[in-house]
């Protein structure tokens, strides 16, 4: 019985393991947020039910120890090849759209491992329970240990596999004690055919080696992937794009671009000169600024340039390792790695400035945009001090997420600015920052920023609005974000899929998704 409960419950944990491992796969491609975690779920419990079904079908048909091994090898097998494949399902799957994309890749991709798996548990209650009699007090107790089992692996997958291993190599990993299983079942029942199936299925994964991405696009831009790392909060690549004497490093986080740089350090992203230039024009007495998200560094390096010390809050240990070794931000300058919220309730610290550039895909969290949340960053603020925030979001009428903050943050703070990076026009999505402080209206001297140095990317944009605010019509519905009420989740979903179909028309993105295996390169860019 000792055999089946380790069975048992480490296939629950397994289980576990790649669903979880499922938003890393799938989201690069399309974002991890609602949909994908929405898919993951849907197909984890249709899966499960199916297996199960199937499963007490075949336990009903007799020798069920004799067919116990063949689900785990299946199992194992297909795990083993999904980092052979994935890329192939993601790229055919991206006509669906966002959501039915999401739905479908991730059936196809783990919805056949997962229906071998819940094969697993009633193929044991048969084994274990041959007498009716001890029929319920079995199916408890392994019901229980198939519970806990999923307990150790999400926290094992969560906490420590995804931070300390890429997820090819955690599949690897799975998929092989997997295999192990099925040939531990099939020995113990006497199947002599264990060992071929096991090098047969092992075979696949293991060859999976890791090699470098390079390619070109059809522009004739030269594509090269630099580093590609898993971390708990996405799929981190810093990548190398050149065009002639045109040459770039981006940090992408599951595809959307964080940040670029050309050679001499200089961004080639517009919102970081709008977020440096506005807090020089509006408080250009500044001495300090926390940045909450840090992403390719470029806002602290900017504000250093003003002479103003700053500290940075950032929740990923990957993205601080990252920016220090390819975008020249400085390992020692002071870095929290915290959650944002938490530490600005937990903080004791006083700025003059506060910005923040933090995002969970494609859109900043919840729990950063509430009231309760704005009257911390307040807290944060030395008299005269101003906050601002980076946004994804839209002029458009009838969508009340960027009105929402705004609505939000009156009521924390007397003024509230708006500067979006695109005409009020565009009925498309993009970076609007926002500023807001207490007291009168500033009315900054745009000379004090004429004549630095812009990127051309960016040079247009800057120079066509950051003099400019918008201000939004009377009766434009905005909603009062609090703790306890704040569905933004709902009503920005438009936004991420947007967003996504963007991405997913982008050459590059599906070209860097369609390569499956990256090796870690140092390179100067």
């Amino acid at each position: 019985m000792g055999f089946l409960w380790w069975v048992t419950g480490l296939s629950g944990a397994l289980v576990m393991m790649i669903e979880i491992l499922g938003s890393r796969v799938v989201g690069p491609y399309y974002g991890v947020g609602l949909y994908v975690w929405t898919s993951l779920i849907t197909v984890t419990l249709l899966a499960l039910a199916g297996g199960y079904l199937l499963g007490g079908r075949l336990a009903d048909r007799g020798e069920a120890e004799q067919v116990l091994g063949w689900p785990l090898l299946l199992a194992g097998g297909l795990v083993l090849g999904l980092p052979l494949w994935k890329g192939v399902v993601l790229s055919a799957s991206h006509f669906l759209g966002l959501r039915l994309g999401a739905l479908m890749s991730t059936l196809a991709l783990f919805g056949p491992p997962l229906v071998a798996l819940g094969c697993v548990t009633p193929l044991i209650v048969k084994i274990a329970a041959p007498e009716r009699e001890r029929l319920g007090r079995v199916v408890g107790g392994l019901t229980a240990i198939s519970t806990l089992g999923s307990v150790a692996g999400t926290v094992a997958t969560g906490f420590f596999l995804i931070p300390a291993f890429g997820v090819e190599r955690i599949f690897q990993l799975g998929g092989t004690l997997l295999v192990l299983l099925g040939v531990a079942c099939l020995w113990r029942a006497r199947r002599s055919t264990a060992r071929l199936t096991f090098a047969l299925l092992a075979v696949p994964g293991w060859l999976a080696g890791e090699e470098p991405v390079a390619f070109t696009l059809s522009d004739g831009s030269g594509v090269r992937v630099v580093e590609s790392r898993h971390s708990f909060y996405g799929h981190i690549k810093v990548v190398d794009v050149e065009n002639g004497a045109d040459r770039q490093r981006l940090l992408l986080i599951d595809g959307l671009n964080q940040g670029g740089v050309e050679p001499g350090g200089l961004s080639v992203t517009t919102y970081p000169y709008f977020l440096c230039f506005l807090s020089e024009l509006i408080a250009p007495s500044a001495a300090d600024a926390l940045v909450i998200g840090l992403g390719a560094g470029l806002v602290p390096r900017c504000l250093e340039k003003n002479r103003i010390a700053v500290e940075v809050v950032e929740i990923d240990p990957v993205i601080v390792e990252l920016a220090a070794r390819h975008f020249a931000f400085r390992p020692d300058q002071r870095v929290h790695l915290a959650d944002a919220r938490h530490f600005l309730a937990s903080g004791k610290g006083r700025y003059d400035l506060v910005v923040m550039d933090a995002f969970s895909g494609e859109t900043t969290p919840g729990h950063l945009l509430d009231r309760e949340a704005m009257g911390l960053v307040k807290a944060r603020l030395r008299p005269g001090g101003v906050f601002f925030m980076n946004l994804i979001g839209t002029l458009r009428p009838g969508h009340p997420m960027v009105p929402s903050v705004l609505h939000t943050l009156r009521r924390v703070f007397d003024q509230v600015e708006v500067v979006p990076l695109f005409d009020a026009e565009d009925t498309s999505i993009g970076n609007v920052i926002v500023m807001a402080y207490d007291g009168p209206l500033r009315e900054p001297d745009h000379a004090l920023v004429n004549g630095r140095p812009v990127h051309g990317n960016a040079l247009e944009i800057v120079n066509r609005f950051l003099a400019r605010r918008y201000h939004f019509p009377p009766g434009v519905p905005a909603l009062l974000l609090t703790d306890d009420y704040s569905p933004l989740e709902f009503h920005d979903a438009w936004a991420k899929e947007e967003l996504r179909k963007r991405l997913m028309a982008s050459e590059l993105v599906q070209a860097l998704y369609r390569f499956t295996r990256f090796t870690r390169q140092e390179a100067s860019l």
